[in-house]
């Protein structure tokens, strides 16, 4: 997995790390009474049922009543009580700033996509002993883990063009490897050929749903950027730089001058940059420049910029470049606040992103894209 705010790279070079951060931001508050106060409360609630039994009883012949006491405790939202498998609100934002968060419950979420409908998010939530895949729907209703694996780590889910199938990365069988899977999580199969011994992740969909870019470490353990089609085992390798090269996104077509790009991080300039080139991996650039992180591009389908994170201000946001570096702008400034893990729906109206407070855990969160640079 790319870099996260509160989590270190493992030996994966990047990848996951076992340990998260838990608990904190969602414990709901906890009321201490003193015994003699608890007391005198029992009594003067039993008098109150006393007084509301007798008035029933004295009106039963005037017809059918019914009495239903609830007793609520107070200062206890019921969003910080929801367990996972809460209905998430529906993302219908009133203003582009506006954002709608999708999870509540106390586990660590990170990495989402959205479908091309524009009805589920898939994310990575620790659930349970390890990070697992789950499927959130956008408009409410229960998330469904879809991978379910206990002794595995599963890392970033995207959806393929049609939203028919789910690509992401697991350890399952020793190794870093592609999978594919259908949406509900069944039919499980590898992604791709010939890559016993190595690790592959951070999956991305061509266009045309047939063929996968993504990181793999294939050659002599060096971390570069491939393109294969689906149950091939010939790759092509698209960068050769020694430096580390992860995490791509491709652009849509004719998304950029025309021609379809590759956004990428890499460490070729001695820390973490986000870089451009073309689908055959000529035309390289270098689009942030600048001695904080800059990572998890995603390229703004109208080929105007890019969409990434970065840690420039002292802490994690997500910022908006255009092709060249310039125009960068943070989307929010939030004392306390930081956001991590952005993505760009496939028609570039929705961003999606992990978001929450400082030494907290991260929630699943979607607004409106509104493009700075186009202001």
């Amino acid at each position: 997995m790319e870099r996260k705010p509160k989590i270190k790279d493992s030996s994966k070079d990047g990848l996951r790390s076992r340990a998260t951060s838990r608990g904190g931001s969602h414990a709901a508050e906890t009321l201490a009474w003193e015994p003699a106060l608890l007391h005198n409360c029992v009594l003067r609630l039993a008098r109150v049922l006393a007084l509301i039994l007798v008035g029933a009883t004295a009106l039963a012949g005037c017809g059918h009543i019914q009495v239903s006491v609830e007793i609520a405790s107070p200062d206890v939202k019921a969003t910080e009580m929801a367990t996972p498998t809460a209905p998430a609100p529906s993302p219908t934002p009133t203003k582009p700033a506006e954002f709608v968060r999708l999870t509540y419950d106390p586990a660590e979420h990170s990495q989402p996509a959205l479908s091309p409908d524009g009805q589920t998010v898939v994310c990575i939530s620790d659930w349970g002993d390890q990070p697992d895949v789950v499927s959130l729907p956008v408009g409410g209703g229960q998330p469904l883990n879809l991978t379910q694996t206990p002794s595995a780590q599963e890392d970033t889910p995207v959806f393929s063009p049609d939203g028919s199938t789910i690509a992401f990365a697991s350890d399952r069988d020793g190794d870093w490897s592609i999978y594919l899977m259908d949406t509900d999580g069944a039919n499980v199969r590898p992604a791709l050929s010939g890559c016993a011994g190595t690790d592959e992740v951070h999956p991305t969909f061509t266009p045309d749903g047939l063929a996968l870019v993504f990181s793999s470490n294939h050659a002599d353990g060096n971390w570069d950027i491939y393109t294969a089609t689906l149950g091939s085992d010939a790759w092509t390798r698209l960068t050769t730089d020694p430096a580390a090269d992860r995490f791509p996104t491709l652009s849509a077509d004719g998304g950029t001058a025309g021609t379809r790009a590759i956004a990428f991080r890499s460490e070729r300039d001695g820390n973490s940059e986000i870089y451009l080139m073309a689908a055959d991996g000529s035309n390289l650039r270098r689009v942030t420049d600048n001695p904080a992180f800059d990572g998890y591009p995603s390229i703004i389908p109208d080929g105007s910029g890019v969409v990434f994170i970065s840690n420039r201000s002292g802490q994690w946001n997500v910022y908006v470049a255009d092709l060249t570096g310039e125009g960068v702008t943070a989307l929010e400034q939030r004392e306390g606040w930081q956001m991590d893990t952005p993505r760009l729906s496939s028609d570039g109206r929705w961003l999606v992103y992990a978001g929450g407070r400082t030494g907290g855990t991260f929630d699943i969160y979607i607004r409106e894209f509104a493009n700075p640079l186009l202001d």
